[in-house]
C-alpha cells in the first residue's frame, strides 16, 4: 500500500519511467503489474458484474487498437515520426476505448440483438451466485472493495435518514 502511495505522487511520466525501469531490469515483474492494473480498472467500477465487463471490453479494445496501428503503421516512413505519431493515436484510442468500454452492456446487446438481454442477465446471475467468491478467494483485493463500497452506501443511507429525521422535528 505505501508503495502505491509513493507511486501516485510521482507525475504522471515519471510512473511510467519507473514502471518501464521495473520491466528492465525485472522482465518477470510484468504478470504482477498487468494483474495490479487489470485489477485497478475492475475496481475502479464497482469490483462487481458491471466492473468485469468493463475490464475485459477495455482490454479488447485496446489489444485491437495497438494491433491496428501496428499493422497501419509505415516503418520506412521515418521511425521517429512514426512513434510519436502511434503514441499520440494510441492515447487517444485509449480514451475513446474507455469510453466505449462504459457501454459494455450496450454493446452486448447489439451484438447479441434480444438474446443479448438474455446473457446479460444470465452472464450476471452466474457471476452473484457462483463465481463471486472464487473471484474473491482468488483477488481478495475485490472483496475489500465491495465491502467499502457497501460502507460507503449504508454510511449515505445513514446520513439521508437522519437529515430526514432532523426536517420532520423542526
Amino acid at each position: 500500500m505505501a508503495r502505491q502511495d509513493a507511486d501516485k505522487k510521482l507525475g504522471f511520466l515519471a510512473r511510467k519511467v519507473h514502471v518501464a525501469q521495473q520491466i528492465r531490469s525485472q522482465p518477470s515483474s510484468v504478470v504482477t503489474l498487468l494483474r495490479g492494473w487489470m485489477l485497478g480498472l475492475w475496481q475502479a467500477k464497482g469490483a462487481g458484474f458491471y466492473g468485469l465487463g468493463f475490464a475485459v471490453t477495455f482490454v479488447v479494445f485496446e489489444i485491437r487498437s495497438f494491433v491496428d496501428d501496428l499493422v497501419s503503421s509505415n516503418v520506412a516512413s521515418g521511425l521517429a515520426k512514426q512513434g510519436m505519431e502511434f503514441l499520440f493515436r494510441f492515447g487517444v484510442d485509449s480514451i475513446v476505448n474507455g469510453i466505449m468500454a462504459l457501454l459494455w452492456p450496450l454493446q452486448l446487446i447489439n451484438h447479441f440483438g434480444a438474446w443479448g438481454i438474455v446473457v446479460l442477465i444470465g452472464g450476471y446471475l452466474l457471476f452473484e451466485r457462483g463465481l463471486r467468491p472464487l473471484v474473491e478467494s482468488w483477488f481478495p483485493e475485490l472483496g475489500e472493495t465491495r465491502a467499502f463500497i457497501e460502507q460507503k452506501k449504508r454510511q449515505k443511507k445513514e446520513e439521508k435518514r437522519i437529515k430526514k429525521a432532523r426536517r420532520k422535528d423542526r
